[in-house]
């Protein structure tokens, strides 16, 4: 099947050759703008095989639309928690983590296994759409799944368009979070490395003789 973009742009050429008007190709034009999203493929993180990779997650959009998926998620489906832990697909770097954090205001990266988590499953980007599939807490030990569709607006930026949960079973992932790496520290100098002082050899000389030398 051909891409919508291609044919628009057929016809865009056939009504700018000479004789053709002006506004039928500004028209198609566009169309074509319109209609170019729906050639593109989704970016997702974590990158899979059928759709383009992200390479680094703390590139916009991902840490705002993993951000505006938990907040949505806790203040319409959780359970209240003030502090919550926040578990990002693996591989997530630390920094991300951080920005994540600092846009919600709370929070902590999930460290251990019997806590309760907001955890981010999969991210997909495609245009001015997006959508998070993330698991929540619930009151008690239950978990759920949900699917948060995005739209960027030129004034509001990513806003919620709609929520679908999933009435499946979950299993719940483990911590994801990796301590970053402490940074390096220079090697202590050592003494024994510096080199001797300069010696004055006429001084040297003239001290070894001694009384009644030269």
């Amino acid at each position: 099947m051909m891409c919508p973009t291609t044919l628009a742009s057929r016809h865009v050429r056939r009504f700018t050759e000479p004789g053709s008007r002006p506004a039928a190709a500004c028209a198609l034009l566009l169309a074509a703008a319109l209609l170019l999203v729906s050639c593109n493929s989704w970016t997702t993180y974590p990158p899979v095989e059928v759709t383009g990779g992200m390479t680094n997650p703390s590139f916009e959009p991902m840490p705002t639309l993993m951000t505006e998926a938990i907040r949505f998620a806790h203040e319409h489906y959780g359970a209240g928690e003030v502090d919550y832990a926040i578990n990002l697909p693996r591989g997530a770097p630390p920094e991300l983590y951080g920005r994540v954090i600092r846009k919600l205001g709370t929070g902590h990266p999930m460290t251990r296994i019997d806590e309760k988590a907001y955890h981010i499953l999969e991210v997909r980007v495609r245009g001015g759409e997006g959508e998070v599939d993330l698991i929540y807490p619930r009151v008690g030990s239950i978990y759920e799944m949900v699917t948060i569709s995005f739209r960027n607006k030129l004034v509001e930026g990513w806003s919620v368009l709609s929520s679908r949960l999933w009435r499946i079973r979950v299993d719940v992932p483990g911590p994801n979070y990796v301590e970053p790496e402490p940074a390096a520290v220079p090697a202590p100098r050592n003494d024994t490395d510096t080199p001797p002082p300069a010696v004055d050899d006429d001084a040297a000389t003239s001290g070894s003789a001694g009384p009644g030398g030269g």
